[in-house]
């Protein structure tokens, strides 16, 4: 399934999106099929010594690899093609720090990614995406907040204009544990299907537990979600639960990271679906595998698998979906 990105750093990551899918662009790296985006935790300053050289303050990523997907759709506007495809995919995501102090922070970054189908070229997802992050560190909390606007392409048409606010505070509740309350906002402007313009809150907690002296964590989360749209059938409320394990291995000497996710969503529509003469709904499972193996110092390979089952009383959105991914990482 495609879907659209938005990048997001871990500073005041926000805990949504429509997800990132391995097989294409996606609302937001890391998450699944409707749901809240898993961040990569921030280390913790006990629990491991301090850098060496300073930290540089650009940073750039790029990605290239290929993909399979059982089922093409969008699920922003419930469009299912019921078939499968190969792509390519491709990224960039950049960042700059305009300030960085064990107190404070302040970064932007711009992101650009790009599907493109073997067959569906329709269904190509072309997304630019720019970030400001800030943080402030108060006693032993960090307070942060995110701004994020993203303009996305479907088949080379304008499809979705997007503004994310995120304020969030992490705070540390022993040396291993760590509570992230968050709040997300965001306003959704469709150019071509103006029924799904909408707003769209959602509080949610997260809570990280660190281990192996922070180089592993499990992270649990749960969200409440409420959206309003132009179209009343659209309009819903929701909720989501998710959990994240993620560790370090070795293979052959040399070492990677595996991560686990699960996901479960659920959906009920405010009101009257007029194809079914009743009140949709919606329910998710996604199951994530995925690993990264560093190949050379700046290259790494990230593979990943996912697994979504769906059951709704609606017929296209009532399905299983299975993606496969591989891809080339060079950060810089």
């Amino acid at each position: 399934m495609a879907r659209l990105p938005l990048a997001i750093a871990f500073a005041i990551i926000p805990a949504l999106g429509e997800a990132q899918s391995v097989a294409a662009p996606s609302l937001q790296p890391d998450a699944s099929v409707y749901g809240p985006i898993k961040p990569q935790p921030k280390p913790n300053p006990h629990m491991q010594s301090k850098p060496k050289n300073k930290a540089k303050r650009f940073s750039l990523t790029l990605k290239a690899g290929v993909a399979y997907d059982s089922d093409v759709a969008i699920s922003q506007i419930n469009t299912s093609t019921g078939q499968s495809d190969k792509l390519v995919n491709l990224g960039l995501s950049a960042n700059y720090k305009l300030v960085d102090t064990p107190k404070h922070s302040f970064s932007v970054g711009y992101d650009f990614t790009q599907s493109l189908h073997a067959s569906l070229s329709n269904f190509d997802i072309q997304l630019h995406s720019f970030s400001a992050n800030g943080s402030v560190v108060v006693r032993k909390a960090t307070a942060g907040l995110m701004y994020s606007y993203s303009h996305v392409l479907l088949g080379g048409h304008p499809f979705l204009d997007l503004q994310l606010v995120s304020p969030s505070v992490l705070i540390p509740v022993t040396h291993r544990i760590f509570a992230r309350p968050n709040y997300v906002y965001l306003d959704e402007r469709f150019p071509i299907s103006p029924t799904y313009n909408g707003t769209h809150n959602q509080p949610g907690m997260q809570v990280f537990y660190f281990f192996d002296q922070a180089h592993a964590f499990v992270l649990l989360g749960a969200d409440y979600q409420r959206e309003k749209t132009a179209g009343p059938e659209l309009t819903y409320r929701g909720y989501a639960l998710s959990g994240t394990l993620s560790v370090p291995f070795r293979v052959l000497k040399v070492s990677g990271k595996a991560k686990a996710d699960y996901e479960w969503l659920s959906r009920d529509y405010d009101n009257i679906t007029a194809s079914i003469g009743v009140n949709r709904y919606d329910r998710a499972s996604t199951f994530k595998l995925g690993a990264e193996l560093p190949l050379k110092p700046k290259i790494s390979l990230g593979i990943n698998a996912i697994h979504i089952g769906r059951k709704s009383n609606i017929a296209f959105a009532n399905l299983d979906e299975n993606i496969a991914s591989s891809e080339l990482i060079y950060r810089f």
